[in-house]
């Protein structure tokens, strides 16, 4: 249950993420990446503050990470076209 409970906050923080991309279009690459790396870390927080382990928050948040990633480039690949 505790899984899935941050798996949404992640889900939220995420798309959090997107929209802030989407405003701040001029920012340069290392600007994105600080970015990136910010709500990535929040992400983690989150985790580790709900499941109480910090192995297990840091395998969640890589993967919820990843996934994020990965759809995400799906989704631009596709709307490109």
């Amino acid at each position: 249950m505790k899984g899935v409970l941050v798996t949404a906050f992640h889900t939220v923080i995420w798309m959090s993420f997107v929209i802030v991309l989407s405003l701040s279009q001029r920012d340069r690459l290392y600007a994105k990446i600080a970015l990136f790396l910010m709500f990535l870390y929040f992400c983690y927080v989150v985790a580790h503050y709900i499941l109480q382990r910090r192995k297990v928050a840091i395998i969640f948040t890589l993967r919820n990470s990843a996934l994020f990633l990965l759809v995400q480039q799906v989704i631009s690949l596709f709307y490109r076209l």
